[in-house]
């Protein structure tokens, strides 16, 4: 009544996923599974990289020479500074007084220069390895920080720089006036006193002169003798002070640097208008 063998034993099915989660087995397609998602993902890093080297050259594709520009005209500020503060520290025969760059303004400026150059470098690194994971728009915020923020120094330490090194000129100026009588000795006197000073014009033509104010030590610089008609009289000198900067052209270039700042200046505007 019985007969053997002519159907074999069920076999349990590949996709019988409650069977092999008893058993706590893995089939073959699992396996193949498995070993296809880790090919993938490792050739999706690769693409990953490649796509991210390829994004950053599109990136700059546009901006090398914007790029070159900006470094150029960084060192050719930096330059500028030292030169104008190396000019005006030999010009003390001019610039009269405590004349130095005490706040070393002129070397922060290539320190400042080499360390946002360095920060550039390491920011494009990262960037093209995706050292720290961020998105693009990170690195590019990065880069664009320290492609400006150096320029805020730049312009502060100008004008600290231009403070520093302008020094206290002093002319005097003899308080006499022309004592004369006919128009043509007046406009003698008067182009004596434009071409030649007060001073000048005193030892010249001293007896058409007479005294503004006589001299007092207490407000006057110092004093000049005019002859009258009968005596000499001491005639009142005061200092006219006034601020004075360096008007020395600046090595290797034709230019003083409120020229070069002013020249820098106007591409630093337009760089940043065609960047941005």
């Amino acid at each position: 009544p019985f007969r053997f063998n002519q159907h074999s034993p069920k076999q349990p099915s590949v996709s019988d996923d409650s069977h092999f989660s008893v058993l706590g087995l893995m089939s073959d397609s699992d396996t193949v599974s498995a070993t296809s998602t880790e090919v993938d993902t490792i050739q999706s890093n690769g693409d990953n990289g490649l796509r991210q080297s390829k994004s950053i050259r599109k990136a700059f594709k546009g901006y090398k020479t914007t790029t070159f520009l900006s470094l150029v005209g960084e060192v050719v500020f930096c330059q500028v500074m030292w030169a104008y503060k190396s000019a005006a520290e030999t010009e003390v025969t001019v610039l009269a007084g405590s004349v130095r760059d005490s706040w070393h303004v002129a070397r922060d400026y290539w320190l400042i220069f080499a360390l946002c150059l360095v920060a550039r470098l390491i920011i494009l690194f990262s960037w093209k390895f995706s050292l720290f994971k961020c998105c693009d728009s990170h690195y590019g915020a990065f880069w664009m920080l320290f492609s400006s923020i150096q320029w805020v120094f730049y312009l502060w330490g100008y004008y600290l720089l231009q403070e520093e090194m302008t020094g206290i000129t002093w002319t005097p100026h003899a308080l006499v006036v022309p004592n004369v009588s006919q128009v043509s000795q007046d406009l003698e006197m008067r182009d004596c006193l434009n071409d030649m000073g007060t001073l000048g014009c005193v030892n010249r033509m001293n007896r058409q002169l007479v005294c503004q104010e006589l001299f007092n030590d207490t407000v006057c610089s110092g004093y000049v003798d005019v002859r009258t008609e009968n005596d000499w009289e001491k005639c009142c000198v005061r200092n006219m002070y006034s601020l004075e900067r360096s008007r020395k052209y600046l090595a290797g270039l034709p230019m003083t640097c409120t020229t070069a700042f002013t020249i820098i200046q106007w591409f630093c505007v337009l760089a940043l208008k065609w960047v941005y």
